[in-house]
């Protein structure tokens, strides 16, 4: 493991638990997170799509 490169983001133990936290957001915020796995070993949410384009 090493340091998280974005240390301020939500960290979610499983992709399980960063999906759950996505879809939360999607309903509370209107916007669609998508989880990813971060080098440091725990999940976090971005809002840019596979290909790098903001929905």
């Amino acid at each position: 493991m090493t340091a998280c490169p974005t240390p301020t983001k939500s960290r979610h133990a499983t992709q399980g638990a960063a999906d759950r936290a996505g879809r939360h957001a999607a309903l509370t915020l209107g916007r669609h997170l998508r989880p990813y796995e971060c080098p440091c070993g725990w999940w976090h949410l971005t809002k840019i799509t596979k290909k790098g384009a903001n929905r």
